[in-house]
This record gives C-alpha cells, structure tokens and sequence, in this order.
C-alpha cells in the first residue's frame, strides 16, 4: 500500500482509481463498498494523478461509466500526460454502449475489465463479444458464483481472457498506489 502520502516506492507505477462511488448496482460481494478496502485510497484530483506519470492507470467505480464526461476526462488526462499509459477501466458493463466502447478507445483506453454481476444474456454477450474483437480487448473478471459451463465456453470461443475472483481477493488487492478523484477541485 502508499506510504501515506500516496506514493509507494516500490510500485509506484501502477495506480487504482475511484472515478466515483456511485453505483448502478447494489452488489453485496462488491469489495468497493468496504470502509477496510475504500479507506486506503487517498483524495485527490484528476490532474495529481495525471501529472504523476503512472504506467497503468486502473480506472474503477462505484461503476465509472456512470459518468462518461467525468471517465473520458480521466482518461485524457492521463494520456496527455504519459502518452503511453496503459489504461484499464473496470466496469459491470450494465452501462456501457458500443458507441461508447468507441468513445473510450479514442480517448486512450487500452483494455475493459468487465465484471459482470448477472449471468449474462446472449444479446449482453454478443455485445461484449462485438466490443472485444472490433473496439478495445476485454478481460472478463467474473466473480465465482457466475462461473457456469456454458459461460466458460463462450468466452473461451471469444478469445477472451477470463479471471476467476471471489470476495476473499478483495482482501489481497495488489500493491498499488490508490485515489479517489475529487471532483470539486
């Protein structure tokens, strides 16, 4: 974790951010809505953690595409900064439309991390599926209570990455350096 004043020296070249803590979802398995995870991340601005020059940058929620300005804003921030940034943000992708999937990728993003809270229906995913090979390559974090064959299977077909998580790993988050963006400065 940062050593209190928001960096870490060991990883301090990967960061987490919270975009906002508002959600579509009311998740109990959500690992954001715990004070012991939420409590470690530091407020700041966008532009502190754009000047900061991070070579990842994992851009979370609450659900961040609840506010695309807001996300786009992050994004280019970030990329205006460290042009080479790598990108990710997480989403439960209840949200997010192929248009803004394209929006995104313009913007700079480099990767989806989807997590879906439901099992996913075929139009969902065909559109993940149509998002994944056409705009911005997605990695599906499904949590281990959604994993059923036939899911497995399709992602599989897909070509897509697929990481299996459960509640416990929210506790055994990565070393990284952790905000939360203060939208008022």
């Amino acid at each position: 974790m940062s050593n209190g004043n928001g960096r870490n020296p060991k990883f301090a070249k990967t960061c987490r951010v919270i975009l906002t803590e508002d959600c579509n979802r009311s998740c109990e398995f959500c690992c954001m809505k715990d004070p012991e995870i939420t409590d470690t991340f530091k407020r700041v601005t966008g532009n502190y953690i754009a000047k900061a020059r991070y070579s990842i940058v994992n851009i979370t929620g609450g659900e961040p595409t609840l506010n695309m300005h807001n996300l786009i804003t992050m994004v280019c921030l970030v990329k205006y900064y460290k042009p080479d940034a790598i990108v990710y943000v997480y989403t439960n992708g209840d949200l997010l439309t192929r248009e803004e999937a394209d929006i995104l990728k313009v913007a700079g993003v480099d990767g989806i991390n989807w997590s879906p809270h439901i099992r996913p229906d075929p139009l969902t995913k065909n559109k993940w599926a149509f998002i994944h090979h056409c705009v911005i390559p997605v990695r599906v974090r499904i949590q281990n209570t959604l994993l059923y064959d036939d899911i497995l299977r399709y992602f599989e077909n897909q070509s897509m990455e697929f990481v299996e998580w459960s509640i416990g790993d929210c506790y055994d988050m990565p070393d990284e350096d952790r905000y939360k963006i203060d939208w008022r400065e």
